[in-house]
């Protein structure tokens, strides 16, 4: 028997749609990959913005639930510094995480839609690439 040229799944590199199924698979692989980096960045800033917030939502909240009490940024003040020293730093982000259940997912689409359609449009930093 004679050396062949094979692959280490036993395909024959002889044919030509065999090497053009790998560049095609290759591309789709690299698509996927965009894809996946997009949805990832889109959830992660996200899920950093609400975070960062979190304790101004917080308070936004309480007041929203508390008719009785008018909004001044002073009982704002009050509030962020009475629910410290009550129930501790941590306390400033409670309900964080049903929030982070609504916007992780949400990010995730829009951005990676976003990217889409930029590349979609050929749309760069807002010039249009010819």
């Amino acid at each position: 028997m004679g050396v062949q040229d094979k692959t280490s799944l036993g395909y024959d590199l002889q044919f030509p749609f065999l090497l053009t199924y790998s560049k095609t698979w290759f591309l789709q692989l690299k698509y996927n990959y965009e894809i996946v980096a997009a949805a990832a960045a889109g959830a992660s800033g996200g899920a950093l913005a609400k975070t960062t917030i979190a304790p101004l939502d917080r308070t936004k909240i309480y007041f929203q639930t508390h008719p009785e009490k008018n909004y001044r940024i002073k009982g704002a003040i009050k509030f962020l510094k009475l629910t410290y020293t009550n129930d501790g730093f941590l306390a400033l982000w409670r309900g964080n995480s049903a929030t982070m259940a609504r916007v992780i997912p949400y990010a995730a689409v829009q951005f990676t839609a976003h990217e889409h359609y930029k590349k979609l449009f050929n749309v760069n930093a807002g010039t249009r690439e010819q």
